[in-house]
């Protein structure tokens, strides 16, 4: 991860303060906490488990397998993993996400199930023999192509592994303003779909699936912003790095919203469209979009 992605607030102390003390105030209120209580604050790429839900159903991955979750955060897919019958190992080059998803786990029961631990996939290989390796929102915050490659030298044969990030769309120059408010939510430079088919196809990877989900990230996306800049609209701050990442850029970003005519947009989300104004959304060009990829090692 560049140690300029890690200054992100939601990477950063402030933020893990935060759900710390959501889990203590989880501990207070529930007598036997789920660890579906902490899906508020543990998923925090859009959409939740559906895309993972996709590509259970999509390779038949039989109850028992073994998936390594990389850049698993705090730890909300490992354990939607081991609940429904998988056996879940979880790495993430921050120690402090690391101590916060053992100590997640340890509230909902499920301490003993699931192996977390500290790993940089850059400056080391991965030790183990995985059946599926998964890479939900991570990838883009790694520069180089090595995460596909790590993936390959710690599956068994026939294993695989799923994707799901954002990719750059727009094929024209991006404006100034394009350049500056994308940089604001990403530090690196976005990867193309071609770039992403390339990297794992290089890695030794058959590439099986590429899918669209851009649709399903913008709905997740907008309705986000909404909640966040109702949450402010008594006292609008928008230097807030909440209402600034994910009530303005981040709508922006994923604008993915024309099965909704601009009238529609405006009665469902009245204070994102009055933020970005609803007729971006209509734009000729998209910025970025999101990929769900399959690939398997023969």
């Amino acid at each position: 991860m560049s140690e300029e992605w890690s200054k992100v607030y939601i990477y950063g102390p402030e933020h893990a303060i935060f759900v710390r003390n959501y889990i203590e105030n989880i501990r207070e209120t529930k007598s036997k906490p789920h660890y579906t209580d902490f899906s508020n604050v543990d998923i925090l790429h859009p959409c939740g488990h559906e895309g993972l839900q996709n590509f259970l159903s999509t390779v038949n991955l039989k109850l028992g397998s073994h998936i390594l979750d990389i850049g698993c955060g705090l730890g909300g897919s490992c354990r939607y993993l081991t609940d429904i019958g998988y056996k879940a190992t979880g790495i993430d080059a921050l120690s402090h996400y690391i101590d916060l998803a053992n100590e997640i786990s340890e509230v909902v029961g499920m301490k003993n199930d699931i192996e977390f631990r500290t790993a940089n996939i850059v400056e080391s290989s991965i030790s183990g023999n995985y059946d599926a390796v998964l890479f939900i929102g991570v990838i883009m915050n790694i520069i180089s192509d090595i995460p596909a490659a790590r993936a390959f030298e710690c599956l068994k044969s026939g294993g695989v592994v799923y994707l799901e990030e954002y990719y750059l769309a727009k094929k024209s120059p991006l404006t100034e303003e394009e350049q500056e408010f994308m940089h604001d939510f990403h530090k690196l430079p976005y990867r193309t779909k071609d770039q992403f088919y390339t990297m794992f196809q290089s890695a030794g990877f058959e590439i099986q699936e590429i899918e669209e989900f851009s649709v399903k990230w913008s709905e997740y996306a907008w309705n986000r912003s909404e909640r966040i800049l109702r949450k402010y609209i008594n006292n609008p701050d928008y230097t807030n790095d909440e209402v600034r990442l994910y009530g303005t850029i981040s709508p922006r970003m994923l604008a993915h919203m024309e099965h909704y005519s601009q009238e529609e947009l405006i009665a469902k989300f009245p204070l994102t469209c009055q933020r970005i104004g609803a007729d971006y959304v209509f734009k000729e060009e998209k910025l970025v979009g999101v990929i769900r990829l399959i690939a398997k090692k023969l």
